[in-house]
């Protein structure tokens, strides 16, 4: 029988670590070991160093990694190797609503969370929104790492991960600094990258929730968190059975993050002065309210317990008259001037000056960082040009209405009472007017502000009404939404009354009266005395203007001649008369108080048996002399004529016709009526 023996030979030690004796004490090493037994591991797929350094079989990482088994090598990457933290250097944030019937976009509010800005807080006044959409870019830049060993087939480092876990949490009920977590859900990234797949140099991320459905609140906060992670593989092979696959590690992740906070804020900014009133500033002051030079705006001590004050928005309208003639924002989305301040501790303010004068009104935005709104609102009259005129119109006269009408309202007659006590009637109807602010109607009343933005309102965009609640309308000073009473521009009349000669403006004794067009008085005149009545006009602006008007008391009749003589006759049928067949009566009528105004004429035919006829009755005036140096003159009237103290009327021998049966009984009887300028009168006969 045949037999077949196996001999192999014997190694003393023994072959490790995959080694084989092939002869005797001598071992054939893998590539994973060497040494006479096998017995030193080198590095290898079964010992990677990578990426790191191998000197005598003993590895070194590189120093941004590091080794925790023998088995997986230089594959950890240390927390404190910021080079290969993925970086997110872009996130937007887009909160909408969108309504459902016809996918019409109703709000939309975009955040650039991450740019140049660096915004980590966004303040927001808008509770609906039902659509959250982010977008994020994320980069990474690796260093260079050192060349991969024969065992090291392929290997990345890169973005593997990234997702946004949004949180909504609430204020606790019942106190506390816990707050109630209502919403949380994390977005992965569907961009297919991962621990197998990493991308190298940048990564996008797109989500678009379409059904975000939490109630938001007063003082919610949604909390947005951004992340990436790197890191990526090594897959390494079996050098020693024809680079067969051996094993794929995997990096472990450093992650990039960073934060969004959006924080809710439904209540409108504060002032100390509308609620408790505890304070002396005002929301929105006007330094002068009737201005010459500019229109300065002043506030102060708005706060806002949440969110913190953001800015101030001045706009300056130009009021104009409506059709009903009260005063209205012409523009009212847009003004003369505005301007927009950052919220700073303390009194703020800010001047402008207009172009032309007018009524003005100022309004101030006050809003916090969430934006919630409130409206003040001031007026202001602008005007450095106009003034106080006075009308020579025969209708807006400045005159003492007392006195006679007839003879200019120049003289009044004296009063019959024992203390001589005088009514005395002034009017001034329309003579004083400062004519600017009287077309303008700047001192009209003013509407209430109209209600923009109603449509965006009703639309779905909430806090989007532009309005100025009763409270913050302008309630102080003197330029409030009510009228200024005024007459033609003129709010404040004052008189003075003057008995001297002196026609100079009074320097005292002016008397603030009602605000009307018209006084009476009672004054202390006796024949012969004068008196000087002033008006000085006020307008809001300061402006004055004084006028006066003159009379005297006049309380004698005037003389008529009675006694027949050369200047106290009839002349019957003159030559060059008046009339065709003229005659003349001669008389003497004078006044040495006032002046014989007016003659008045009255013939009367009388026949037995028949009542007096009137044949004419009438008013001639009184003869007055060119020549002031005529000795007759007995004095001079208002325009300086010479007041003559001889008299005539002429007569129409006509006005004396009869019937032949009467002419031998008829007779004619002429009465002269003197009038004095105070309308007292004298009378004298003719037969």
């Amino acid at each position: 029988n045949e037999h077949l023996f196996q001999i192999s030979a014997i190694c003393r030690p023994s072959c490790q670590n995959g080694g084989n004796c092939t002869l005797p004490n001598q071992c054939v090493c893998p590539s994973t070991s060497t040494g006479g037994s096998c017995q030193t591991l080198t590095c290898s797929y079964k010992r990677p160093c990578y990426p790191g350094d191998c000197e005598a079989n003993s590895c070194t990482c590189e120093p941004s990694f590091y080794s925790t088994s023998t088995s997986d090598g230089c594959i950890n990457i240390r927390c404190t190797a910021e080079e290969f933290r993925p970086e997110i250097v872009q996130s937007n944030v887009t909160l909408a609503h969108i309504r459902r019937s016809d996918n019409e976009t109703q709000f939309k509010f975009t955040v650039v969370g991450k740019d140049e800005n660096n915004f980590t807080l966004v303040w927001s006044n808008q509770k609906r929104f039902n659509n959250l959409r982010f977008e994020f870019d994320t980069l990474i830049d690796t260093p260079e790492i050192p060349e991969r060993p024969n065992y090291v087939h392929d290997a990345k480092i890169g973005i593997v991960a990234s997702s946004i876990e949004a949180s909504v949490s609430k204020i606790p009920r019942y106190g506390g600094s816990n707050r109630y977590i209502a919403f949380n859900k994390t977005y992965n990234c569907e961009t297919g990258i991962s621990n197998d797949n990493p991308a190298v140099e940048k990564d996008t991320c797109e989500i678009n929730d379409e059904n975000f459905a939490t109630l938001i609140e007063h003082g919610d906060i949604l909390l947005l968190k951004f992340r990436s992670r790197s890191g990526g593989f090594q897959r390494l092979i079996n050098i020693d059975d024809r680079g067969k696959p051996y094993a794929t590690k995997h990096y472990n992740d450093l992650q990039g993050e960073e934060n969004l906070k959006f924080r809710f804020d439904f209540v409108v900014p504060e002032h100390c002065s509308l609620n408790s009133g505890s304070c002396l500033p005002k929301p929105l002051h006007i330094d002068n309210e009737f201005t010459r030079t500019n229109i300065r705006a002043s506030w102060s001590n708005w706060t806002d317990a949440m969110a913190g004050m953001w800015q101030y928005y001045m706009e300056v309208f130009k009021l104009a008259p409506n059709r009903d003639e009260r005063l209205v924002e012409a523009t009212p989305i847009d003004p003369v001037y505005n301007i927009t301040l950052n919220h700073t501790d303390g009194e703020m303010s800010s001047s402008y000056t207009p172009d032309e004068p007018g009524m003005y009104s100022v309004l101030l935005k006050v809003s916090d960082m969430a934006n919630n709104s409130r409206i003040a609102r001031r007026f202001v009259l602008y005007d450095d040009t106009s003034v106080i005129s006075v009308s020579n119109e025969t209708d807006k006269k400045l005159y003492i209405s007392s006195a006679v009408e007839e003879t200019g309202y120049a003289w009044q007659t004296p009063s019959n009472s024992d203390d001589n006590s005088v009514t005395v009637n002034v009017r001034w109807d329309g003579h004083f007017a400062n004519k600017l602010h009287e077309d303008g109607k700047f001192l009209a009343e003013i509407e209430k502000y109209p209600i923009q933005f109603k449509d965006i309102e009703d639309d779905g965009i909430l806090m989007s009404l532009k309005f100025v609640a009763d409270t913050l309308d302008d309630d102080e000073g003197k330029r409030t939404r009510k009228a200024i009473t005024n007459y033609h521009g003129i709010i404040k009349f004052e008189v003075a009354y003057d008995q001297s000669p002196s026609e100079e403006v009074p320097t005292t004794g002016w008397t603030v009266i009602p605000l009307q067009e018209s006084i009476s008085t009672q004054r202390i005149l006796e024949d012969g005395d004068r008196l000087r009545v002033w008006v000085r006009a006020t307008d809001v602006m300061g402006n004055t203007r004084a006028d006066s008007t003159f009379m005297r008391i006049d309380g004698s009749p005037p003389f008529i001649s009675s006694e027949n003589g050369s200047d106290h006759q009839v002349v019957l049928n003159i030559e060059g008369g008046e009339f065709k067949h003229s005659s003349r009566a001669n008389f003497l009528a004078s006044d040495l108080q006032s002046g014989v105004h007016k003659i008045e004429i009255k013939l009367t035919v009388k026949s037995p048996g028949k009542e007096d006829m009137v044949t004419y009755r009438n008013f001639t005036e009184a003869r007055r002399g060119n020549d002031i140096t005529d000795p007759r003159c007995i004095g001079f009237d208002k325009i300086g004529m010479c007041l003559l103290p001889t008299q005539y009327v002429e007569i129409d021998n006509c006005w004396l016709t009869v019937s032949k049966k009467d002419l031998e009984t008829a007779s004619g009887e002429l009465v002269v009526t003197a009038y004095n300028q105070a309308m007292l009168t004298a009378t004298t006969t003719f037969d």
